[in-house]
C-alpha cells in the first residue's frame, strides 16, 4: 500500500524493524524512537492496537531485535501501543 505522499507500507515496516535491530534497546531515547516510529506508521496507514497487523509488527520487532533478554513481551507491547490506544 503505498499512500499518495509517498509512504509505503512495506518500506517503513522494513525502517522500523532494521532501526530496531541496528540499535540497542538500553541506549538512551532508543525505545522511544522505535515507538514514534511504530506510532507514525500506525497512524499513516490505519493501524489499530487490537489487530493482526499490528500484533505480527510489534512480535517481529520484538523477535528481530532480540528484546526477550531485555524485556517481557507484555512490557513491550504495552509500552509500543501507547500512543495509539
Amino acid at each position: 500500500m503505498k499512500l499518495s505522499y509517498g509512504y509505503n507500507y512495506d518500506e517503513l515496516l522494513h525502517y522500523i524493524r532494521k532501526f530496531a535491530i541496528d540499535n540497542d534497546w538500553e541506549d538512551e531515547n532508543v525505545p522511544e524512537q522505535i515507538r514514534a516510529f511504530f506510532t507514525t506508521w500506525a497512524f499513516l496507514f490505519h493501524v489499530d492496537a487490537d489487530t493482526r497487523s499490528c500484533t505480527q509488527t510489534l512480535f517481529a520487532i520484538y523477535t528481530l531485535a532480540g528484546l526477550d533478554e531485555i524485556i517481557s513481551y507484555d512490557d513491550f507491547e504495552h509500552f509500543m501501543v501507547k500512543l495509539i490506544v
